[in-house]
């Protein structure tokens, strides 16, 4: 087993909107089942014929203590991890939205972004370097 090259891996929802946060050990969601419907999506988690809106979930999983995949198990309890994880998760994507934001700048927005958060995105590699200008 070689170290890992980055502290975390991030995962969007997709159709159940939330993201997934994964470290050398633990695996986070946060996920809204069915939020963006249809009812046969939230049938398909609740087993329910008449679901009603499941709301927001979350599910930690510890890759050390608990060998099956997914969600067969109640979500492993650690706090700490839970926090840590969401956290670095709701961080990931803020910064993914202020990247997008900046590269894909909306001609009729006045709005400029903090040079402190263009810094952070840089470090972050998530925008190219600061110097280069970047097209109209």
């Amino acid at each position: 087993e070689t170290d890992s090259v980055r502290e975390f891996a991030f995962s969007a929802g997709g159709i159940q909107r939330g993201f997934g946060v994964r470290d050398h050990r633990y695996s986070f969601q946060e996920y809204e089942p069915g939020s963006l419907r249809p009812t046969s999506l939230l049938r398909s988690w609740s087993g329910e014929s008449n679901p009603s809106h499941l709301g927001v979930r979350q599910h930690l999983r510890d890759r050390k203590t608990q060998a099956d995949p997914g969600h067969l198990r109640s979500s492993a309890s650690a706090p700490h991890v839970t926090e840590a994880l969401r956290a670095a998760g709701e961080s990931w994507y803020q910064a993914m939205d202020l990247a997008q934001r900046h590269l894909q700048r909306e001609p009729w927005s006045e709005q400029e972004l903090d040079p402190l958060e263009l810094q952070d995105l840089e470090r972050r590699a998530l925008i190219p370097p600061l110097e280069l200008e970047l097209p109209e």
